[in-house]
């Protein structure tokens, strides 16, 4: 929402019509926001996981990649919901997407996490 509001400043307040993005350029961008709040909702946590385990500089890449996969799933629910849902429907779309955005992101952060506990 940064740039339309950015490209909005200064100019008269008049009505303006929204522009629609293809459905390939959203999940793009989901995808590249999901990599962006991936590292950074993981910097704390590597800098915690680095007290414990000498590979813990792969848990930013790992948060990205993970959040990268996770993040379409979510807008993908977002966007699938009719206009004037019922609360059924919202709840069983939201569960299912929830389903499918934690296997996805808690598969990458599992593997990842037994890849850097040290090997017993």
């Amino acid at each position: 929402m940064v740039p339309s509001v950015w490209a909005s400043l200064g100019e008269p307040t008049a009505p303006v019509s929204s522009v629609e993005l293809a459905t390939s350029t959203v999940f793009l961008l989901a995808s590249l926001m999901g990599a962006v709040l991936g590292v950074v909702l993981a910097w704390p946590q590597g800098q915690v996981l680095q007290r414990y385990v000498n590979r813990a500089h792969w848990w930013l890449p790992a948060h990205a990649i993970a959040w990268a996969g996770g993040m379409p799933i979510v807008f993908w629910v977002a966007g699938s919901l009719p206009p004037n849902p019922t609360w059924q429907h919202v709840v069983g779309i939201s569960l299912v997407g929830l389903t499918a955005t934690g296997a996805v992101v808690g598969t990458i952060h599992g593997a990842v996490l037994l890849w850097l506990l040290p090997p017993r």
